[in-house]
């Protein structure tokens, strides 16, 4: 025994709980009265078992060496089952400390996890170094208790907010942040219970955001595709019903649409133009275009309006073919009627050889070459309106001019009386006021002919050039007004010397 008390394994590992032991156990009379019996029964059966062997060995002829090895054996043994049992103790009490350890480190998660103050502050309960082991971890088992139904409430309101986020996030097809990819239990803090609800309103905003877009998107889709009668299908897109995936290829869908409908309007233009200029150059009544427009006016952009205008184009092309010889003698009777608008002179007539031309084959070409003659006369008859009216503003007014100084000219009219006189008199006022404005709208009409001439040919009237025709009525007024003066000068001479006279005589008759 003293062998055995000699090789015992230490009896700790890890520092642990220190309960008494020795004399200050309560339960150390127990043992010791336990550890009496149990040596005098071990004594009384090592006793019984060595006289056994005794009779056993001589029986069977040992030898005094081989007996000492087998006691020797019996001693091992025996030790050798103590030691088993006193390791078996150890264990269980080294369990004890494990599981305490274990139960803090929870206890003390548990107490971090609802920490909302971050004060880091544990339940003073968790101090069980005073307690004996099992005491201790009855105690920690107690306090986790606690801890898990105080805790479990903040777990509650966590999951419902996961669940409806992570409803929302597949809705989605997003992946959750790390933060609120589980609920876990080691942070269940307010703080972090408020990230989760802000990310939850987050998503659920986005989710209502994506959800109004592929309305949106759907909706104007599908009126493009019944002002477009287009039927064709979108490809089907897998994965979550509010997937960014879907709004990109709604998107798609709708931005092809409308590059169909830009493509359909330019070309309904451009055929349109095309029916436009034909309906011109053939002179269509206007009850064949109401006819056209009124049967396509409900197709809108699609096909049928198409088909009708196509129609109308190759019939308007057919028939201008066949009548492009008729179209040409009017383009030529057309340029003819603004030459002489236009007082174009005979060289500038001459210089457009096509309408001199009379054994050309009359194609669509030859009636383009008049037609776009007619639209250059024509576009110089708008440009020229506003001189030309200036022209015969001015042209009114010198004759207006000319009348008045015919009707000045007679010194009775200041004598006659009655209504015609009133009237007479009356015209001059107002002729007079109208010819004063002769100089300034000479004088703008001037600048404007000479800015005009800088790239445009000579504005003619009556075959002059109105620039010319502007000096020598100046010239004329001048000389008209030299010789006014000549005149009014020979009068006054005259009327001087039958005054000079006049006082000869009577001085000569005194």
């Amino acid at each position: 025994m003293a062998d055995f008390a000699a090789q015992a394994p230490p009896t700790s590992v890890t520092k642990s709980p220190a309960p008494s032991v020795g004399a200050d156990s309560p339960y150390h009379s127990i043992v010791q009265d336990a550890q009496s019996g149990l040596m005098e029964k071990v004594q009384a059966d090592v006793g019984h078992v060595v006289h056994a062997l005794e009779a056993i060995w001589n029986e069977v002829g040992y030898s005094g060496e081989e007996r000492r090895l087998q006691m020797d054996k019996l001693s091992d043994e025996l030790t050798q089952t103590l030691r088993a049992k006193l390791a078996q103790e150890v264990e269980v009490r080294d369990v004890f400390k494990k599981d305490i350890q274990a139960k803090i480190a929870e206890c003390e998660m548990l107490a971090r996890s609802v920490d909302d103050d971050g004060t880091g502050s544990l339940p003073e309960g968790l101090d069980v170094s005073r307690l004996r082991l099992s005491h201790g971890l009855m105690k920690l088992e107690e306090e986790q208790a606690k801890l898990e139904a105080a805790t479990q409430s903040r777990r509650d309101e966590f999951q419902s907010v996961w669940v409806a986020l992570k409803a929302s996030s597949e809705k989605l097809g997003d992946a959750l942040d790390a933060d609120c990819a589980e609920v876990g239990r080691a942070d269940l803090t307010k703080a972090r219970l408020l990230r989760f609800r802000k990310a939850l309103e987050a998503s659920t905003q986005l989710e209502a955001e994506r959800r109004n877009r592929l309305e949106s998107l759907q909706k104007s889709t599908t009126a493009l595709e019944k002002e477009l009668d287009d039927v064709s299908d979108a490809p089907v897109v897998e994965g979550a019903e509010l997937a960014s995936a879907r709004i990109d290829q709604a998107q798609a869908r709708l931005q092809a649409l409308k590059d169909e409908k830009a493509a359909r309007l330019a070309k309904l233009a451009s055929l349109g133009e095309d029916i436009s200029r034909l309906w011109q150059r053939l002179g269509v009544d206007e009850a064949r275009q109401i006819e056209f427009r009124d049967a396509v006016k409900h197709g809108g952009l699609r096909g049928v309006t198409f088909e009708f205008g196509e129609k109308e184009l190759a019939s308007l092309r057919a028939e201008l073919c066949s009548r492009c010889g008729d179209l040409t003698n009017k383009a030529r009777a057309k340029i003819d009627g603004l030459w002489d608008e236009l007082q174009t002179p005979e060289g500038v007539r001459k210089a457009f050889a096509p309408r001199w031309d009379e054994v050309s084959e009359r194609t669509e070409a030859f009636l383009a070459l008049h037609e776009a003659e007619v639209s250059r006369l024509e576009a110089r008859r708008e440009q020229l309106q506003p001189l030309l009216k200036l022209v015969e503003k001015r042209e009114e007014l010198l004759l207006e001019r000319t009348a008045l100084h015919s009707l000045q000219k007679d010194a009775g009219r200041l004598l006659r009386r009655g209504p015609g006189a009133a009237a007479e008199r009356k015209y001059e006022n107002e002729a007079m006021r109208r010819v004063k404005q002769l100089p300034k709208l000479t004088e703008r009409l001037y600048e404007k002919l000479v800015e005009w001439e800088e790239s445009e040919p000579p504005v003619l009237y009556k075959g002059t050039r109105y620039l010319d025709k502007m000096a020598r009525d100046k010239q004329e007024a001048a000389a008209e007004r030299a010789a006014h003066l000549a005149a009014k000068r020979q009068a006054q001479t005259a009327r001087k010397e039958r005054l000079a006279e006049m006082t000869n005589q009577n001085s000569t008759g005194l």
